[in-house]
């Protein structure tokens, strides 16, 4: 004797798998290189209008000298007996670009003025290649290194020397729709 299912047992299942499709979105992410860059032709506009992520978390912290109450943007914690000022980008954060150069771009990730952090693609040897990777100064073996982040001084950790940018590819296919070369007409030959 064969048993059925009510359908409306699957309906949760259903539910949940279309939560999912809306908070992941359908489109994948693929890293955000300078060859993209350059291959579509992407100036400082149309950098602006395209949709950033962080690939991992980025941990910054700085340490808040005695006395001091000053919390920036993040979490003030008690370290070892310091204050810390702590700020988290979780992967996948999206962010927007405030401005670019020729191989960089200041992302901000809130309305705060001046809460940007930088990207860039950057080579041994002065060629400029690859992911746009977050930028800071000082980098150690044990991948920390100092960024700027509101105009002060942070210390990058763990995952954060190796988070880069990524992007939708539908928007590159949607970017790329828009632009469209147009072949020019002539007016029309007469015959005699």
């Amino acid at each position: 004797m064969s048993q059925r299912r009510s359908p409306l047992l699957f309906a949760p299942l259903l539910l949940a798998l279309c939560g999912l499709l809306l908070v992941t979105g359908c489109a994948p992410r693929i890293p955000f290189t300078h060859e993209l860059r350059r291959e579509h032709g992407l100036n400082r506009t149309d950098l602006q209008q395209l949709q950033y992520y962080t690939s991992q978390p980025i941990t910054l912290h700085r340490e808040v000298p005695s006395g001091s109450h000053e919390v920036l943007r993040g979490t003030l914690k008690i370290v070892s007996g310091r204050r810390t000022d702590e700020v988290v980008i979780r992967a996948g954060t999206p962010g927007v670009a405030v401005d670019a150069t020729t191989h960089s771009i200041l992302l901000s990730f809130d309305d705060s003025a001046g809460s940007t952090l930088e990207f860039g693609a950057y080579s041994p040897g002065g060629r400029v290649i690859g992911e746009y990777r977050l930028y800071g100064r000082d980098w150690h073996d044990d991948n920390s290194g100092i960024v700027k982040f509101e105009g002060v001084d942070y210390r990058a950790d763990g995952p954060s020397s190796d988070a880069y940018l990524e992007i939708d590819l539908s928007a590159l296919e949607t970017f790329e729709a828009r632009r469209r070369v147009l072949p020019g007409r002539r007016i029309p030959q007469i015959e005699e």
